[in-house]
Parts: C-alpha cells; structure tokens; sequence
C-alpha cells in the first residue's frame, strides 16, 4: 500500500484560507474536505 502526503496551496487553490478557518470554527471537532489532487496519474 502506498502513503501520499498532502499539501494545499492556497496561491493556486480555489480554497481560500478565511473558508477554512471558517469551517474550524463553527466545527472544532473536525470536518471533512473535498480534495482534487494535481497530476493524479502519478499518485
């Protein structure tokens, strides 16, 4: 099985930060995302 690390990078991402600090907020216990993955053949 493989291990992939993920990063975000808010300069190119659709994703702001204020809408993830947002979503800590009015859910401190955790909350999900919704990811696409750059060059995803590759992974």
């Amino acid at each position: 099985m493989s291990t992939y690390i993920m990063r975000w990078n808010p300069a190119i991402s659709s994703s702001k930060i204020s809408a993830f600090e947002a979503a800590r907020k009015k859910w401190p216990e955790g909350f999900r995302g919704n990811w696409s993955i750059y060059e995803w053949e590759h992974a």
